[in-house]
């Protein structure tokens, strides 16, 4: 099974994301910005992974969050591509695991973007999820969290 980890870093700080991608034994790519992700697709390409599972940062919660979907709406700018599908969905089957719960709004910033942008880039390879790892979890309780759900649903 080949996974490929996308992660973020703001600012050049790693957040929980970026450190429990680069804790797992699998390719990572991280982001710094929305201009990044033309490299990001590329690199998809270049490795062709199975699975791709993106991962960026929330700032509350006790559960990860297994995004459903991608919106095409970028808060203050529209549209992410402007005759684009208005949702996309992971072409995953995806079901809840212990701590985790399934989520339909991945929000309006750069991890919905990012989202949407690769499930409209690949539309049926490689498989791709995206979760939120809230920011209040601990970083080994997120490893070990992360590492199940791809054991899990990247079967």
């Amino acid at each position: 099974m080949s996974v490929f980890l996308v992660a973020f870093r703001y600012k050049n700080k790693p957040n929980i994301s970026d450190l429990v991608a680069k804790s797992l034994p699998y390719d990572c790519f991280v982001l710094k910005s929305q201009e990044d992700i033309p490299a990001l697709i590329r690199e998809i390409k270049r490795k062709k992974p199975q699975f791709v599972l993106g991962m960026g940062q929330s700032r509350r919660g006790k559960l990860i969050r297994i995004e459903r979907a991608a919106k095409n709406v970028l808060i203050k700018k529209g549209k992410i591509i402007r005759k684009g599908n208005e949702v996309l969905s992971s072409t995953l089957k995806l079901k809840r695991i212990k701590n985790t719960r399934i989520s339909y709004n991945a929000g309006t910033y750069l991890c919905n973007y990012v989202y949407y942008k690769l499930l409209s880039a690949f539309p049926k390879h490689p498989r791709i999820c995206f979760l939120h790892i809230s920011k209040t979890i601990p970083f080994k309780k997120a490893r070990t969290i992360v590492q199940n759900i791809i054991t899990t649903i990247f079967k």
